[in-house]
């Protein structure tokens, strides 16, 4: 049985890895030589293989055929407002005025669907009579517009659409409100016709929302207040970035979201709690003589089990049942009613079998993050426990005085903690492209102290607010008296500059290999000398990948980002190192500010440059185009130095990012036309960067107000080059060919260039027939938002591309563009077709 269900795990796991989206011919296919094989005895236990396949398969198609096939979500539609009904799923998260919550769609312009579809909703209208009421379970009417699922698509950054597909919502969009301006060739809905027909069509309330509400209104105004929330009912969109930055410098990010830990400590207490009570109730006062002996003949230890778990089940009910809580119930589940069924399961058939009802209730957790952390996690503590099976022994406890039970009982839990603190740190860190040297002390005091005091408290407010507001707000002071004590010694901790380490993928590779040395040599018993060569072999593999990724002469790599609509573009060099030189006389002035983790003096990747070309947007929300895009995919790199930021003009979705960039990292230069503190962008300056030459074709005079005032520059590396241009207009274009073109389109002229990042997005504005045939590139790229309202790029300015036969990518379309340059090849990957080409991310 236990090879069969590793075949159906594993055939899971293969089907992720199918370049196309699902249709029912995989399927069907899969089924056919699942049939097959079954057939034959030799082979019949390989049919989990690929029964795993297509059972992944079938729910991809599934929600595929959803999203794409349903008319509500087709393309001659997006960009039309339509009246859905239904029911708010998930506790509104109101930030900056904007109420975001899921919502389950049982009407489109009042025709009931066949089967009902999740999308994601945001909805800023505060002079709505009941936009601060909006609660979980209520049934609502909005006038909306929606997108298909859809998300940005980098390296490093969070993939919103993988998290989209993960919870089953099929799309997302906007609530229209009074100040939203509609523009349709169908319509022409009045503002006061908008605002009538968001309508409150039912208001129920679930019991979560319910004791939501009662708890919110019952927390004090403090600072870890938020925390209380995380640690009850999963919400945790109040958390501030403090919070998050000394939770993440410490590595205790997972003690505020609800998973195993926390439904195992409930689960326990909960056992503890009515196995004590089960012994000391008087029974006799209830209950007669013979009923007493029936209930004594039947096992008690049903009913503890029963209320433990009616008792886990609730905590999961406040979680929302979360992906994380549910597999720990799962799991709770399968093992408490093994124990009552008196069946005996294998840690490893355990979790198999808990693997197997996963994929059948949940098959996208595989998309999860979590799910491999927990799944890790797990595995790390069954192998802990096995490996010191001698410290949780029950026979010397019966021999023994209590004190010595305590201190071996300590004892364990001790090595158990420690082991999971180090022996997680890869996987973490794989995730986080961080390490946090203060994880160890952070997390030895915050596991238990959390453990034993403030989940618990937290808790039994929520448990007693129904009953007793008095009683609730007493447990509330109690947790956040605890919370205080344990957030000061993490705040204290995440001040030292060990507190985070940024780490590449290289050194990744050096964290698993030590991992597993540490593994081998203390837990399985491997001989020092077995070690030792083991490290050389390591350490000879390492030099030479280390030699190969940086042995690449003179290449240079161009990342155009994907951020939405906006612009910014990544360029690295691989380990030139050469002066940069300004050629109008104008000295480099060093910006240096703040860096995350240690400041080095150079970057991880050796001798590795990068240079940025804008910044992307950031949002009243306190979304960043710089935080969610640029600064991942930087630390993924290794990158804490910015060796040049160069900002083509004032506008948010090139500027926006600026500030958190400086924030973040030590910037070298900073070349903007903003004011005379900067490097300025002006027509005829050039400078040498690594082995590249930077030439700066406009504007005449240092001016970044209009979208006219770009700074448009060529990159070169004497063979090869780039062209960035901004968001210059035709105008600026016919300066630019007037001033930079040769008469004779055969001879080489300023203007030439491999890559064009196309102006202005693809504008109607820009993009004339005479720039695009003097720059001649080969490649043009348009950096533009999905589905956006401006319809960039515009389909004439394509055409006109396509006229000269230079091949187009689009952000939108194609994720994140990288181009690899050397003198004799330029290779081209994108994020959805070649880095991370998998049906379940696109």
């Amino acid at each position: 049985m236990d090879w069969w269900l590793i075949t159906f795990f594993i055939g899971s796991l293969l089907s992720l890895f199918f370049p196309a989206v699902p249709t029912l011919f995989y399927v069907v296919l899969c089924l056919v030589l699942a049939c097959a094989i079954f057939g034959l005895a030799k082979t019949r236990k390989y049919t989990g293989l690929f029964l795993g396949c297509a059972w992944l398969l079938y729910h991809g198609t599934v929600y595929q055929e959803l999203k794409q096939n349903h008319y509500s979500l087709k393309l001659d539609s997006i960009r039309s407002s339509m009246v859905i009904q239904g029911e708010i799923t998930s506790i509104p998260q109101l930030k900056n005025q904007t109420q975001r919550f899921n919502f389950s769609i049982s009407h489109i312009n009042n025709e009931r669907i066949n089967q009902r579809h999740k999308v994601r909703l945001s909805w800023k209208n505060v002079q709505h009579v009941h936009f601060n009421s909006l609660s979980q379970g209520q049934k609502w009417q909005f006038i909306v517009r929606l997108k298909p699922a859809h998300g940005l698509a980098n390296l490093g950054g969070f993939s919103y659409q993988t998290w989209l597909r993960k919870n089953d919502l099929v799309a997302t969009g906007y609530v229209l409100d009074a100040k939203t301006k509609e523009k349709s060739k169908k319509e022409n809905v009045r503002r006061e016709n908008v605002r009538r027909k968001n309508i409150l069509l039912k208001n129920t309330v679930t019991v979560r929302q319910s004791l939501y509400q009662k708890i919110t209104t019952l927390l004090p105004k403090h600072d870890l207040s938020p925390i209380v929330l995380a640690l009850t009912f999963g919400e945790r969109s109040q958390l501030t970035k403090d919070h998050w930055r000394v939770l993440q410098n410490t590595a205790t990010q997972h003690l505020i979201a609800i998973s195993g830990l926390h439904l195992g400590l409930v689960a326990g207490g909960a056992y503890l709690f009515f196995s004590w009570l089960m012994k000391t109730l008087p029974l006799h006062i209830f209950v007669s003589k013979a009923q007493q002996q029936k209930l004594l003949r039947f096992n008690h230890q049903i009913i503890v089990i029963s209320f433990t778990l009616l008792f886990a089940l609730f905590y999961s009910y406040l979680a929302g049942f979360s992906v994380p809580t549910s597999r720990a119930l799962l799991m709770l589940l399968l093992y408490w009613g093994a124990r009552g069924f008196g069946l005996k399961l294998s840690a490893t058939r355990l979790i198999l079998v808990t693997i197997f009802f996963i994929m059948l209730l949940s098959p996208f957790s595989l998309f999860s993050n979590s799910f491999w952390l927990s799944l890790y996690a797990v595995c790390i503590i069954f192998f802990l426990l096995w490996r010191f099976r001698m410290y949780f022994s029950k026979q010397p406890f019966e021999k023994s005085q209590w004190l010595s039970k305590v201190k071996q009982w300590f004892l364990a839990l001790f090595y158990l903690q420690v082991g999971l603190i180090f022996l997680m740190i890869p996987i973490t860190v794989q995730f986080n492209h961080q390490l946090s040297l203060l994880a160890f002390p952070a997390n030895l005091v915050a596991v238990p102290w959390m453990s034993f005091t403030a989940i618990p408290l937290s808790l039994m407010s929520v448990v007693f607010a129904p009953i007793s507001d008095a009683i609730s707000t007493f447990f509330i002071e109690l947790s956040l008296m605890s919370l205080t004590v344990l957030w000061q010694y993490l705040t204290w901790l995440s001040k030292f500059s060990l507190a985070e380490i940024q780490v590449s993928f290289f050194d990744w590779w050096y964290l698993v290999a030590t991992s597993l040395l540490i593994i081998l040599y203390f837990f399985v018993g491997l001989t020092s000398r077995h070690v030792f060569a083991l490290c050389c072999v390591m350490s000879a593999f390492g030099f030479i990948y280390f030699k190969a990724s940086t042995n690449t002469g003179n290449a240079w790599q161009v990342n155009v980002m994907d951020v939405g609509q906006g612009l910014s573009v990544i360029i690295e060099t691989k380990g030139i190192e050469t002066k940069s030189i300004e050629a109008n006389g104008i000295k480099t002035k060093t910006i240096k500010t703040k860096t995350s983790g240690i400041n080095n003096n150079e970057n991880k990747k050796g001798k590795n440059k990068v240079l940025i070309y804008d910044t992307g947007a950031s949002y009243p929300s306190g979304f960043s185009m710089a935080e969610a895009v640029i600064t991942p995919y930087l630390i993924s790199q290794g990158y804490q130095i910015i060796d040049k930021l160069i900002i083509s003009h004032d506008d948010n979705d090139h500027a926006g990012g600026l500030l958190l960039l400086t924030e973040e990292f030590s910037i070298e230069q900073i070349i903007y036309n903003d004011n005379k503190k900067h490097f300025q962008c002006l027509a005829g300056t050039q400078m040498m960067w690594q082995h590249l030459t930077i030439e700066f074709l406009w504007p005449s005079s240092p001016n970044a107000k209009h979208n006219d005032d770009s700074c448009v520059m060529k990159i070169s590396d004497g063979k090869r080059s780039v062209l960035l241009s901004g968001d210059i207009s035709k105008k600026v274009e016919r300066r630019l060919v007037q001033q930079y073109s040769s008469v004779d389109l055969n001879e080489s002229s300023t203007l030439k260039s491999d890559i064009l990042i196309v102006p202005h997005h693809g504008s109607k504005t820009s993009s004339s027939f005479e720039f695009i045939k003097h720059v001649s590139p080969q490649y043009a790229v348009f950096s533009a938002g999905y589905l956006n309202r401006w319809k960039m790029p515009v389909d004439s300015v394509v055409k006109r591309y396509h006229q000269q036969n230079i091949r187009t990518l689009n952000t939108a379309e194609n994720g994140m563009i990288q181009f690899i340059i050397t003198p004799d090849d330029i290779k081209i990957k994108t994020y959805r077709e070649d880095l991370w080409p998998f049906w379940f991310a696109n």
